[in-house]
């Protein structure tokens, strides 16, 4: 009897821990992401011209400032979106990062984001009135014909700087600044794989995106400073150019846990 006593015991706490074990509550966590800016693999500096284009002018960068939206991380065939936008600007070190909170527990393997805005959401509600976002808006002028009381909504980007032609050339701006020109939806979704899997649990962690400002002149198609000139905003073909490029800008790096 004493010994089926204690085994009833010890199946009872066995059966309670458990069943502790089983209710324990899902642990959510963090990612962080941090957007830095190279051109050819080197770290960006900015206002000197010490950068090559494929087309051998010689090329500084300013400015750059994009917004990115619609932040989806991925499991097992599983996806959660973020669907807000974030303005990163180079010259604004508030903006270089952006945590995501709440990420439920699990194994991710991919993240994806869109570059710009959809059309859907390409609209001055969508994203906070700021100072900021206001100087991101498009020109009402250039956005839908078919549709004049229409928002035109934000630009994607701008991405500015001076060129030479050659040693002796005097320097020349440029403006690649890419949004929805006539209206069309030139935005596009970049998908990045992880590098390992990052387990959620209740823990933070961190993750570089890293862009490079060569991608967007010169893969798949060598953007001509010279041919498309100072003022891209009209030219869709140009617009389209850039959307084109834009599929080997982003990379990931330095996934971890902290």
């Amino acid at each position: 009897m004493r010994w089926g006593k204690w085994c009833s015991i010890g199946l009872l706490l066995a059966v309670g821990v458990l069943a502790q074990f089983c209710n324990k509550p899902a642990q959510p966590g963090t990612l962080t992401l941090h957007f830095k800016h190279t051109v050819d693999d080197q770290p960006l500096r900015t206002d000197t011209l010490i950068y090559r284009a494929p087309t051998g002018y010689r090329y500084s960068v300013s400015n750059l400032r994009y917004i990115l939206s619609e932040f989806v991380l991925y499991k097992n065939g599983e996806s959660l979106l973020y669907n807000s936008g974030h303005l990163i600007d180079i010259h604004d070190t508030t903006s270089l990062a952006l945590q995501l909170n709440l990420v439920p527990e699990g194994r991710y393997d991919s993240i994806s984001f869109r570059f710009g805005l959809s059309a859907e959401n390409n609209h001055k509600s969508f994203l906070p009135n700021t100072v900021a976002y206001q100087s991101m808006y498009w020109p009402k002028q250039l956005g839908d014909t078919t549709d004049p009381l229409k928002d035109p909504g934000f630009h994607y980007m701008q991405y500015e700087g001076m060129y030479k032609t050659d040693d002796n050339a005097l320097p020349k701006p440029f403006n690649l600044h890419a949004g929805p020109t006539w209206g069309n939806d030139n935005s596009f979704v970049v998908t990045l794989p992880f590098p390992h899997k990052m387990h959620i649990k209740g823990n933070d962690w961190n993750v570089d995106i890293i862009m490079d400002l060569q991608e967007w002149i010169q893969n798949p198609h060598v953007f001509d400073f010279e041919y498309y000139g100072p003022a891209i905003m009209p030219n869709q073909a140009a617009q389209e150019v850039l959307r084109d490029n834009g599929s080997t800008v982003f990379r990931l790096a330095n996934l971890t846990d902290k």
